[in-house]
């Protein structure tokens, strides 16, 4: 008896049984995974704490993308029409673990570099992550 047949056998005993089409499966995206490029990732901050001159925690939720730690990122204004400064993400926590990626829809905390003379970073302000070009061009 073939495999195929067995599972057959076994689900169709079963009332409430859902059937799955295996190639609509595959080329479906995985469920919280935003079908967006990494440099439309937006992280909104909620809350800011300053650790050191140049080091800042800011809380908040990922509102589209993927973060990573050492990712280059613009901080802008709430309206995202004001570059405020460019920082460097040196640590990701959630609320559980330690990561060194997170995704759009949770909640996490960034350890940012923040450079000398960085204007004040307000809740409401926007996070953007850099381009993978424009860092060669920045640099």
């Amino acid at each position: 008896m073939k495999l195929t047949e067995i599972f057959k056998r076994l689900f169709s005993r079963r009332s409430n049984t859902v059937v799955l089409d295996k190639d609509k499966l595959m080329h479906n995206k995985p469920i919280n995974q935003p079908d967006v490029p990494d440099d439309k990732s937006i992280f909104e901050i909620e809350h800011i704490v300053n650790i050191k001159e140049h080091e800042t925690i800011i809380s908040g939720k990922i509102k589209r993308g993927v973060f990573r730690t050492g990712d280059r990122i613009a901080l802008y204004n709430p309206t995202g029409s004001i570059l405020k400064a460019e920082a460097v993400i040196i640590n990701i926590k959630t609320s559980l673990v330690e990561v060194n990626r997170i995704t759009g829809g949770f909640n996490a905390d960034f350890l940012i570099e923040t450079p000398e003379g960085c204007p004040k970073i307000e809740t409401g302000d926007r996070v953007y992550k850099i381009q993978e070009e424009l860092k060669n061009v920045i640099q």
